[in-house]
């Protein structure tokens, strides 16, 4: 089984702020906080994948059922 992790709540959270940054940002506000957002979003993206390659290649999770649903 897989341990728990830590992504969804660190992608929501960047939505969060990457959302609150926007509409700052269209309301005449800096675009610094809307940067971090997509900043954040983008660790996630690699972070996440690079722990679900992990855990396909070194751990071997992943059997013949989950490595054919990753690929459709």
């Amino acid at each position: 089984m897989v341990e728990p992790s830590k992504w969804p709540l660190v992608g929501s959270v960047a939505a969060l702020i990457t959302a609150c940054g926007s509409i700052w940002f269209m309301h005449g506000g800096p675009w610094y906080l809307m940067a971090a957002g997509f900043v954040i979003m983008f660790y996630t993206f690699f972070g996440w994948w690079k722990d679900v390659i992990a855990e396909s290649l070194a751990r071997k999770y992943h059997t013949d059922v989950v490595s054919h649903g990753l690929r459709v």
